[in-house]
């Protein structure tokens, strides 16, 4: 390749990787409000978490079209196709964690009129340890640090 060429893969192999951060993140908090709405049956951040989804759906639209432009435009082959798939993946993963959160968080209004059950003070227990692990895959996703790699292994089991 040329060195406009290799310049401009760089370019956009680092703004597919930049967003997968930002959706993780987000994917956090998102995952994080559910569990508290349907712990606490707080109609209010249920909404909330409703309405970020919209803006989790388009991010994910984004990054899907960069995906696409990228393997139209560049047909990139071995790792530089594997990156630009890994990217794609991750995101997608993310955006179905915010799905889930906001599908959840549709059910609080079905729960405002009865009883809480036992349940639901477990709902907070599985928010914590699943974040634990999370945010340092989230932010090491782009560049892993060759020392920090062998320790992220897979998440602890819980």
């Amino acid at each position: 390749m040329s060195k406009p060429s290799v310049k401009m893969w760089e370019e956009e192999r680092t703004a597919l990787t930049a967003a997968c951060p930002g959706l993780g993140g987000l994917a956090k908090i998102q995952f994080g409000a559910a569990m508290v709405a349907l712990r606490t049956r707080d109609a209010k951040t249920a909404a909330q978490v409703i309405r970020d989804d919209v803006e989790v759906d388009e991010l994910e639209r984004d990054s899907e079209a960069r995906a696409i432009r990228v393997l139209a435009l560049r047909q990139p082959i071995a790792r530089d196709f594997r990156e630009v798939l890994s990217a794609l993946r991750v995101d997608i993963e993310f955006a179905r964690i915010c799905d889930f959160s906001a599908n959840s968080c549709k059910r609080v209004t079905d729960l405002l009129g009865s009883p809480p059950y036992a349940w639901a003070g477990e709902l907070g227990e599985l928010r914590s340890p699943s974040s634990r692990p999370f945010h340092p895959r989230v932010g090491a996703y782009p560049a892993p640090p060759k020392e920090q790699a062998p320790s992220m292994g897979a998440a602890p089991a819980h």
